[in-house]
């Protein structure tokens, strides 16, 4: 497999901050108050 005009390439974020390291422990990540109320309307996790 090789990549040819016109052929298009995606690379996510999250394949980017891997390879730059910037990643974070969400156990390590403390929501704002605006957050958690923001998450409550719309009954998701902050």
């Amino acid at each position: 497999m090789s990549i040819e005009d016109g052929d298009i390439i995606v690379v996510t974020h999250v394949v980017v901050s891997r390879a730059e390291g910037n990643v974070v422990d969400l156990d390590e990540v403390t929501p704002s108050e605006f957050a958690e109320n923001v998450a409550k309307q719309v009954e998701k996790d902050p």
